[in-house]
């Protein structure tokens, strides 16, 4: 709970009272402004049209009443499976029950199967499948959402689908734009605790085929104290971090990143990534990974293989190099779901970017609502008098959804990452839209953590 208050003087008291409770064990959140969604039916709309016009009732009536995007669909003798895609809703879960609402409403009573398809980027991850009768005879009981939980069959989606109508082929390219400000921080310089700059951001991304998006930011500084980080470069490794002030002092328009990504699936179980172009402000090259990713099972493995070369620190599109730098660098990874607690550990194991090998262990509490808090620490062959100050790298992060606090749904987030100390030992490329971080919040470990939304 946080409380403030403020006075205005001048005679007369004039009170201003801010209460927010957040509390990131909930699944509720102060969606007020969200519209109520339709009732499950038990008997749907006459029939009074083919399946193809049907067809397009369902996706309308999905995008402009609960802001739902339908990707394809596909009818059999028995069954519905409709392709969809989340972007509004913090949980899957909750989109996926008001698809199914929208689903008994017009869909005739002659199919009794519904299957909902989760996608990202257009490729499909995840289904869950029901039995629309037995939904109809115990929608409206007190326990319908754990009743409904255990007659649903929830599983990997398939590679590929026959013979799926496409909604629209306009929606398999799109683009998403932003203005934003934008800000950022350093801290623990001894020198002073605290850096920060503040800015503008333009930026986005665009979908230019089913797993192929082109993504990018530019930053443009306003206020900032960068520019008098003075604290550089220590320890005895290759410095691939710890001339990071030369970054920071920066005060020009900079693109932060700029990277063309390809994902796919190999197989029901088996995702792959490759991607081009500048992943961060400090590094740009070629990434290539595969994860390996079964709902039967709490473990995932995955493998990641990068050449990188440093940027200039104008941060524009010239690169510089690094005496002894590893430009050739990779991990192994192994995801492993707990299910105590929502926590969730990793465990890398390879070369940074320094040339150093070892480990780097990850542990997250991933709240069901969309918060995470975390911590990491690496170890590796460099002795701690090589990597200098702080002897390993290790931090902690959170991401707290912005919907905690606003009258309605949204998938922003605020997101940091914090080290004490960082040296040059340890080091990997930062990039964003690693495999399991697009696939698992679809994963059936989560989709039923968050059960209790289905018929929100």
């Amino acid at each position: 709970n946080f409380n403030a208050s403020s006075y205005l003087m001048q005679g007369n008291k004039v009170g201003l009272n801010l209460n927010l409770s957040l509390n990131p064990n909930s699944t509720y959140v102060g969606d007020y402004f969200v519209p109520a969604p339709q009732p499950f039916y038990s008997i749907p709309y006459p029939e009074k049209n083919n399946m193809e016009t049907l067809w397009k009732n369902i996706i309308s009536t999905l995008k402009d009443e609960d802001k739902i995007e339908t990707i394809g669909f596909k009818t059999t003798s028995n069954e519905a499976i409709i392709f969809i895609e989340n972007n509004y809703y913090v949980s899957d879960t909750q989109a996926i029950g008001r698809t199914l609402r929208i689903m008994s409403r017009f869909i005739p009573m002659t199919i009794s199967k519904f299957t909902v398809v989760i996608n990202k980027l257009n490729i499909p991850i995840s289904q869950i499948t029901i039995d629309r009768n037995k939904i109809a005879e115990i929608v409206d009981a007190p326990n319908a959402e754990l009743i409904t939980k255990k007659i649903a069959l929830i599983e990997n989606s398939s590679k590929t689908y026959e013979d799926v109508n496409i909604s629209n082929q306009k929606r398999l390219k799109r683009g998403e734009f932003y203005i934003s400000p934008f800000y950022q921080i350093h801290l623990f310089d001894p020198d002073r605790p605290l850096y920060y700059q503040l800015g503008a951001s333009i930026g986005g991304s665009y979908l230019l085929k089913p797993g192929l998006t082109l993504s990018g930011s530019i930053k443009e500084p306003m206020i900032s104290t960068f520019n008098d980080i003075k604290r550089g470069e220590k320890g005895k490794l290759p410095k691939v971090r710890t001339k990071l002030k030369n970054y920071l002092n920066v005060q020009d328009t900079r693109i932060n990143d700029l990277t063309l990504s390809s994902y796919y699936k190999l197989n029901k179980n088996l995702y792959g990534r490759f991607s081009v172009g500048y992943f961060e402000s400090m590094y740009a090259g070629i990434s290539s990974e595969l994860l390996l990713f079964r709902e039967t099972i709490p473990f995932s493995l995955g493998a990641e293989i990068n050449y990188v070369k440093p940027r200039e620190f104008r941060q524009l599109f010239g690169l510089r190099e690094i005496d002894n730098m590893a430009n050739l660098n990779g991990h192994i990874t192994t995801y492993w779901d707990t299910n105590f607690y929502d926590y969730q550990a990793k465990l890398d194991y390879g070369k940074y970017l320094a040339g150093d090998k070892g480990s780097t262990f990850t542990l997250t509490r991933s709240f069901r609502n969309g918060w995470d808090f975390g911590g990491f620490f690496t170890l590796t062959d460099a002795k701690f008098s090589e990597f200098g100050e702080g002897s390993f790298d290790k931090g902690f992060f959170f991401k707290i959804p912005l919907n905690a606090v606003v009258p309605f749904e949204t998938k922003t987030s605020f997101v940091e990452k914090i080290r004490p100390i960082q040296g040059d030992g340890g080091a990997k490329v930062e990039m964003a839209g690693r495999i399991y971080e697009l696939v698992a919040p679809k994963r059936k470990s989560f989709i039923s953590q968050s059960w209790s939304k289905l018929w929100r």
